[in-house]
């Protein structure tokens, strides 16, 4: 019995955790209560937002490939589709048409961001496109008014230069009879 030691004894003691209650002194308490802030902060700050989540989910979901137990894939292959091959009719031997200018991937999703309608964008481009037409032909209008009238003048400026020398003649065959 001398052998075991006894539970109150100080190397029983000192196996056991220190948890002692009372009260912690208030620069302890700040100190705890900062850093439990900051822990929070920082997990708040690591999670993305929704928008972004979702953003980097549809990424990674459109940059992985069909898994081949699915069932449309399995249509696929039954059809005589293999991975890495293209989709549709094979070209001909023109040189035009070559292998590797058919689709091997999927096209890139392109999302709308904006709150417009969907053809607002073409709407817009069009509206631009025939107003840079008017304003093409209005400028054209302008520079053929501005030639027609400059002509105009050197004409009525050649008549009247005509009309003072033909004058010019009558008075001196007038002065010299």
């Amino acid at each position: 019995m001398d052998d075991e030691d006894d539970y109150m004894s100080e190397s029983i003691l000192a196996k056991c955790a220190d948890v002692r209650p009372g009260i912690v002194a208030a620069s302890v308490a700040k100190r705890y209560k900062v850093e439990n802030a900051k822990v929070a902060a920082d997990l708040q700050n690591r999670q993305l937002k929704s928008g972004e989540r979702e953003r980097v989910l549809r990424e990674t979901a459109l940059e992985t490939a069909i898994d081949e137990r699915n069932k449309g894939f399995l249509m696929l292959k039954k059809m005589g589709f293999t991975p890495g091959s293209a989709l549709g009719k094979r070209p001909s031997n023109s040189e035009l048409h070559k292998a590797n200018e058919h689709l091997k991937e999927p096209l890139k999703l392109v999302l709308k961001n904006d709150r417009m309608g969907l053809g607002h964008e073409d709407e817009e481009a069009k509206r631009a496109k025939e107003m840079a037409e008017v304003m093409r032909r209005e400028k054209e209008r302008l520079n053929k008014e501005y030639k027609e009238r400059n002509r105009k003048r050197s004409n009525y400026q050649s008549l009247v230069k005509a009309f003072s020398a033909a004058q010019k003649t009558c008075y001196n065959l007038d002065i010299s009879s």
